[in-house]
């Protein structure tokens, strides 16, 4: 990433769960930066990256590139045999998740602790 460019996530491990946090602008970017970001993520990764929890706090919106992005992850998750879920969506990102239908595709929670919770005690 080039040092002028903020990083469009945060992550924080918690245990065997990582927590990926979007930032508000990674809405409007293009999908290679996102992907690029998200490979880094996963390469400086100790371990196979299977549990993971989505928190959308920070966005009130997303377009398609961030929803194709969610897709991807949700693969990456389902291919290590792992869980995902996502937490805090705002009222509209809410609304986006269940018109995409990805609510049928993994939970999401209200908070964070309860997305966590729930990764870890799948199998």
């Amino acid at each position: 990433m080039p040092k002028d460019q903020q990083p469009l996530f945060s992550v924080e491990q918690h245990d065997d769960v990582l927590v990926v946090i979007p930032m508000e602008d990674a809405g409007s970017l293009i999908d290679r930066q996102i992907r690029q970001e998200w490979e880094q993520i996963l390469a400086d990764s100790e371990e196979p990256v299977a549990r993971i929890v989505l928190d959308l706090k920070k966005m009130h919106y997303f377009g398609s590139v961030m929803l194709e992005w969610m897709i991807s992850v949700w693969r990456h998750v389902q291919q290590h045999k792992g869980a995902f879920a996502a937490c805090n969506a705002s009222t509209v990102g809410g609304e986006i998740l269940k018109i995409a239908k990805f609510d049928s595709l993994w939970p999401i929670f209200n908070t964070r602790e309860e997305a966590i919770e729930w990764v870890r005690a799948q199998p």
